[in-house]
């Protein structure tokens, strides 16, 4: 299928360390082509919240605390993060009114027909949830008409089905995900930051990558005496995955602006910043409804969805000794998280 794609946002979650689960990522693809726009929301906004989150972390850069306002830094290693996932994230519900076909039998012809119907999800497992299906309860309650050799004719339907819908593909309580990153300053009191995934194939077709640029200023240069290290900061950045026909199938991307201050003791420095952040997930990919047959065309489907994180708060720890640098910081927001990075810094 086309769509497989879509699931190659996976793999950047667990860029390093997690290739084995290629097999799942397939079968989320295909999974979530058996659900429509409604369902596929519910159950793919934990995996965009823990996507924003992690790719939000660790961005405070904790190598250039202390340096002078013209001082030369360098500083290149891998962050690595983990977004929390609470339980209540794992399960979702909803409602929501679509059309589904339907066949009438009028005496020896059958019609089909497309009514509207209501479906109920209740606490059916997210991407990170249980791998047991859940389940659709269909309820179709409506009085129309048909027209049938020149005639219009009333018919009357009232029933209620259930349908099997999509299990989670991995029950986890945290969701990795690990970067190169490499940090250049200061000039003027500015460093730059770039995390780049250059784009890649899997399985010889489909294509992904990231990318990430930030741009932080230190504040201390206005305001001489300070005790304490002040700077502003701001990153975007964008992960997607394109389909064997170079197409765009799903596109995340993020941007952050963070106030952060920081002070170093010899060996070990201190962090801690307030950030706001939004992130954003553009997903597309072909619904084939349940009850059609293959003769009929799948239904494109697209939509765009946000993360769940707004603010956070971030306080961390750092400690450079010769030209190893490491750092660990947790987040607390919507969704919490916590990131490592380890690198050479001079």
């Amino acid at each position: 299928m086309r769509y497989r794609s879509i699931c190659s946002l996976v793999v950047l979650l667990v860029l390093i360390g997690l290739s084995g689960r290629r097999a799942q990522s397939q079968e989320f693809s295909e999974a979530i082509s058996r659900v429509g726009e409604e369902y596929a929301r519910g159950y793919v906004a934990p995996l965009v919240d823990a996507l924003g989150t992690n790719f939000n972390a660790g961005l405070v850069p904790a190598a250039t605390l202390g340096s002078e306002a013209n001082g030369i830094t360098v500083y290149v290693g891998f962050k690595a993060f983990g977004a929390f996932v609470p339980d209540e994230r794992k399960r979702f519900s909803t409602a929501y009114v679509n059309d589904v076909p339907i066949s009438q039998e009028l005496g020896t012809e059958t019609i089909e027909l497309n009514v509207p119907a209501t479906f109920t999800i209740e606490q059916a497992p997210s991407f990170f949830g249980e791998s047991e299906p859940g389940e659709m309860t269909v309820r179709i309650q409506q009085d129309t008409t048909f027209s049938y050799l020149g005639l219009t004719l009333p018919v009357s339907f009232d029933t209620t089905f259930t349908l099997q819908g999509i299990g989670g593909l991995w029950n986890t309580g945290v969701a990795p995900f690990l970067v190169p990153e490499v940090v250049l300053g200061t000039f003027l009191g500015t460093s730059v930051m770039l995390r780049w995934v250059p784009e890649f194939s899997v399985e010889n077709s489909e294509k992904m990558g990231f990318l990430g640029f930030g741009v932080q200023h230190s504040l201390n240069q206005y305001m001489p005496g300070l005790p304490v290290d002040v700077g502003v900061q701001a990153v975007w950045q964008r992960a997607g995955a394109k389909d064997d026909q170079d197409n765009q199938v799903v596109r995340v991307t993020t941007f952050a602006a963070n106030v952060h201050v920081g002070k170093r003791f010899g060996l070990f420095g201190v962090y801690g910043a307030l950030q706001s952040e939004q992130s954003r997930a553009r997903v597309r990919y072909d619904y084939i409804p349940s009850g059609q047959n293959s003769d009929l065309n799948p239904v494109p489907t697209r939509f765009t969805i946000a993360g769940a994180n707004k603010m956070r708060l971030v306080l961390g720890l750092d400690l450079k000794v010769g030209l190893f640098h490491a750092n660990t910081d947790i987040s607390i927001g919507r969704m919490n998280s916590m990131s490592l990075g380890l690198g050479l810094a001079y």
